[in-house]
């Protein structure tokens, strides 16, 4: 169990100099994404598979003139690749400079696959946030975090999707989670660095956004 000593919050910005933390409107410029060449598991996704994420069929749907003709072309490789997420994961985020709404429909894909991984679902987390989908995004790190309750991560990445959508209250109860519990054996050595960085986590959102949330939450 560790000690928090909450700091003082720093004055508050003027309204000219105030942070837009969490975005309303969509934008359209694309996303920093990794891109790789190799093979990428999801772990067992109840066909074994290792799915490729060489995107061979991206220049295909690039290659047809216009957006119409190009979902048009999306369409006729998604029976196929059905049941491979990265294919509606890359598809997306070809799709996402041209149409944000359509990318994410097509996202959305890989939760209606009903495949129970959480390495998967925190693929989809990531993009949801790089696509500005901060409700979405929060929709799957809560599912994580039904997977794996006794995850220290697992809480703070809910603490941090809470905070994309403003709930800081939860998001201070997330994190105090991972402060105030005692953890043993293997991952009693994951958490001591991770608390560390949780403590951050805490004095970063105090300065931004006051103690309310904070105070009471951690044990002395």
């Amino acid at each position: 169990m560790r000690s928090v000593l909450l700091p003082t919050p720093a004055p508050s910005p003027s309204t000219s100099q105030s942070r837009t933390i969490f975005a309303t409107t969509a934008t359209t410029s694309t996303p920093t994404i990794p891109t790789t060449t190799s093979s990428v598991s999801f772990g067992n996704t109840g066909s074994n598979k290792n799915f490729p994420t060489a995107k061979g069929y991206i220049p295909t749907i690039k290659a047809a003139q216009g957006q119409k003709s190009q979902f048009a072309v999306y369409l006729t490789q998604r029976d196929s690749n059905a049941d491979n997420p990265t294919f509606f994961i890359d598809a997306a985020e070809f799709f996402f400079p041209i149409n944000r709404t359509l990318a994410l429909q097509i996202l959305s894909n890989v939760a209606d696959l009903a495949l129970e991984k959480a390495e998967l679902y925190k693929t989809l987390s990531y993009y949801f946030k790089q696509f500005n989908a901060y409700a979405d995004c929060l929709y799957v790190t809560k599912k994580v975090n039904d997977w794996r309750p006794f995850e220290p991560q697992s809480h703070r990445d809910l603490a941090l999707a809470y905070e994309l959508n403003g709930d800081i209250k939860n998001a201070a109860e997330q994190l105090s989670q991972v402060i105030n519990t005692t953890y043993y054996n293997d991952v009693a050595d994951k958490v001591d660095g991770l608390q560390d960085t949780i403590l951050m986590d805490v004095s970063r959102m105090v300065g931004e956004y006051g103690s309310e949330h904070f105070v009471g939450k951690f044990a002395d």
